[in-house]
């Protein structure tokens, strides 16, 4: 029997371990049902309840509409497991969710053991031999046995040693999956055979991305440099389908035999043979609604039709759209969601739209043949991987189900020399964004999302003791922060998409002072060295495309605002920063990214005239940074290489050819709805690299796989 005054105390250490640290909605959550149990109110712990108390919803609140209570169990669930499996694994009391329910249940440690057993339904096999037959004698029996099995099987698939997945695909047979894998900074594809214990490269894969099979499954298309390709898994190398420049948004392949998909960062879909031929666009973007890629197309059971995601520029404008190759028109199905696929009807139950939906995997009824959709939602994952607009899930044919059961916490900060060696890894593992080092190099503001769709703060870390400080604490969302030239400050963005403030601030949590506060989004990238500009980017007012602006903070002094929009072009140009500034004058050049050759590329234009202009890089690169002193321009290519060409800047601008530093994980820009931001920083000397780098053994790097998962839904 567990008495009151141990559940509080029990409740005491949850709330306050490192588990829950950062987890406000889960402390929130848990917080409140355990004292409405103590207080003897189970029954108002119930999901209306629930939004409102302890999660900040208001009362118009639509549990059918909004799914964030029971996304926040699934997210509670899995917190609590991680706390008993860690610090809390000699507590003598254990805390419970149960699922289908949101009331706790308490037990002492000579009940836990057989509680946690009966609770877990997932086998999750370690890596290792052991581990590899096990799984293929599940997948054995799954495979080989009766044709209607009763039993839906769980299984964790662990990547090969020291390498980290980043996308994967179930096959349309479910027996075998395709992931592409980064190892040792060689990002290569692989398949596994569900019923064979290892993976096994595919050779002339490198640098593989958004793999996908064949209605057949026995062919991968994939993106390498460059181009779209196919390779056959009974052997040979891959063979060229036809051109594709740095996409990002996947492909599909119908049983008709024509693969859809994005060619390049921004535009329509486009339609072409798997042997090969003219892509032909199979979309047209919509202006009206901000339109500015589409991307992740799926095509249905009929071979004709395709889901895919309209990435739009204005806000909450990104939505899930049906395509045909029969035609350019298209019908919208989901505003809001991201990718999706269609999982078909078994045991009499109807097929089921599976798609990404503010954090977790979701599924609906879906009728593929009236393209419509009915019923109400429920929550297959409450978290999933999404990285780059994408959310790691797909679905067999035969209803196995493949996904990444996580999205946070798998990256870590470290130093690297020039030549890419490991100097020191610094404070947590995190999910940290938009990374920008003090002046002194003595300290790292940062932007994280504490949790999908709250509120996001600026922290601090100092980098000698790794200890982390939040700098503002400011709804609706603080992100991007800048430092000032002198360190003593912190320029960082606050607001939402209608309207949204850029603010000043010391570093110490003390009340910001408002400068900018005009309609639409703003993204600050640079602050220059004498102190008088500030350089910011803006899809405003028509969300079109991304423009850089730059502020006169004289202008602020003086209660005139005039932000000054840096060009006029049609363009996606963003990411813009000052040259070091050694006279006093204030800064002579302006490095930018800019999409008019058809990708993203870093070009340098004279400042403040901008009436000349140089490519620095060639084949897709962003994220520029200078030297301290001005003699060096970085910046990451597509690929994640970190580049550097020398700057000779006297009475004029000359630039070397940019030579490879070494690689990194810090993936490629995936577009809109995602903003650019540096996953990287440079010291004062340009000698050593601070690096957000993926982190091989982080979990969530497994995959999940549920075979008959349909079967377990209403």
């Amino acid at each position: 029997m567990v008495v009151p005054d141990q559940i509080r105390a029990q409740l005491g250490r949850i709330l306050t371990s490192k588990a829950f640290a950062q987890a406000d909605r889960a402390r929130a959550f848990l917080s409140f049902i355990v004292t409405a149990y103590l207080e003897g109110k189970k029954d108002e712990i119930k999901e209306f309840v629930i939004a409102i108390e302890a999660l900040g919803r208001t009362s118009s609140f639509d549990p059918k509409s909004d799914p964030i209570v029971r996304v926040e169990a699934g997210r509670l669930r899995n917190r609590l497991k991680m706390y008993y499996d860690s610090e809390g694994v000699q507590d003598a009391i254990l805390i419970t969710l149960p699922k289908g329910g949101y009331v706790p249940e308490f037990a002492n440690t000579t009940q836990a053991a057989w509680l946690i057993a009966a609770r877990n339904p997932i086998i999750l096999f370690s890596a290792g031999i052991l581990a590899g037959l096990a799984l293929a004698a599940l997948a054995f029996l799954f495979f080989h046995n009766a044709a209607e099995p009763v039993e839906v099987l769980r299984l964790s698939l662990i990547p090969p040693t020291d390498s980290t997945i980043q996308g994967s695909r179930i096959s349309p047979d479910g027996k075998m999956v395709a992931f592409t894998a980064l190892q040792q900074n060689r990002r290569m594809l692989w398949v596994r055979s569900l019923d064979s214990p290892e993976a096994r490269m595919i050779p002339g894969t490198e640098r593989a991305t958004e793999a996908f099979w064949s209605p057949d499954s026995r062919s991968l298309a994939f993106f390498g440099p460059n181009k779209l390709q196919r390779v056959e898994l009974s052997g040979g190398p891959p063979q060229e389908i036809c051109a594709a420049t740095i996409p990002l948004g996947g492909g599909s392949w119908s049983r008709n035999g024509i693969i859809v998909f994005t060619p390049r960062p921004e535009g329509v879909l486009f339609q072409v043979r798997a042997t090969g031929g003219t892509p032909q666009p199979v979309t047209a973007l919509d202006h009206s609604h901000g339109e500015i890629i589409h991307r992740f197309p799926e095509f249905l059971p009929d071979g004709r039709h395709f889901l895919y995601v309209a990435g739009s520029g204005k806000p909450d404008g990104t939505n899930l759209r049906i395509g045909s190759i029969d035609s350019m028109d298209s019908k919208s199905l989901l505003e809001g969601s991201g990718n999706a696929a269609f999982s078909p009807p078994v045991a009499g139950k109807p097929g089921l739209l599976l798609f990404y939906f503010r954090g977790a995997l979701m599924a609906q009824p879906f009728d593929p043949e009236s393209l419509t959709l009915s019923g109400g939602r429920t929550v297959v994952a409450p978290e999933v991987l999404y990285s780059k607009g994408r959310a790691d899930f797909s679905i067999s044919a035969n209803n196995v189900l493949a996904y990444q059961p996580t999205s946070r916490n798998n990256l870590q900060l470290a130093w690297f020399d020039r030549t890419g060696k490991l100097i020191q890894t610094i404070g947590p593992r995190n999910d940290y964004f938009a990374l920008r080092l003090s002046p002194d190099d003595q300290r790292l503001a940062f932007s994280e999302e504490e949790d999908f769709s709250s509120n996001g703060s600026i922290w601090v870390m100092e980098l000698g003791r790794g200890m982390l400080s939040r700098a503002t604490n400011l709804p609706p969302a603080s992100f991007m922060p800048v430092w000032s030239p002198d360190g003593k400050e912190i320029l960082f963005a606050n607001g939402n998409e209608q309207r949204m403030q850029l603010l000043r601030q010391p570093p110490n949590n003390s009340k910001p002072i408002v400068f900018l506060d005009t309609p639409g989004p703003k993204f600050p990238t640079d602050w220059s060295a004498n102190g008088q500009f500030v350089a910011f980017y803006t899809p405003w007012p028509d969300f079109a495309r991304l423009k850089t602006v730059v502020f006169d903070l004289r202008d602020a002094e003086s209660k005139q605002a005039r932000p000054v929009l840096l060009l006029e072009s049609q363009y996606n140009e963003a990411e813009a920063v000052f040259s070091p500034d050694s006279t006093g004058k204030g800064p002579r050049w302006i490095a930018y990214t800019s999409t008019e050759s058809g990708r993203p590329e870093v070009y340098v234009r004279n400042f403040p005239e901008g009436d000349q202009k140089w490519q620095i890089s060639n084949g897709g690169a962003w994220q520029p940074l200078w030297r301290r002193d001005g003699r060096e321009l970085f910046f990451l290519t597509q690929g994640g290489t970190l580049m550097a060409a020398d700057i000779k800047a006297g009475a004029a601008f000359r630039a070397g050819i940019p030579h490879p530093l070494f690689r990194t994980t810090i993936p490629p820009y995936a577009g809109p709805p995602e903003i650019p931001a540096h996953g990287y920083a440079v010291n004062k000397d340009g000698q050593r690299f601070l690096v957000n780098q993926a982190v091989y053994d982080a979990p969530g790097h497994s995959l999940s796989i549920v075979t008959h998962w349909a079967a377990t839904k209403p």
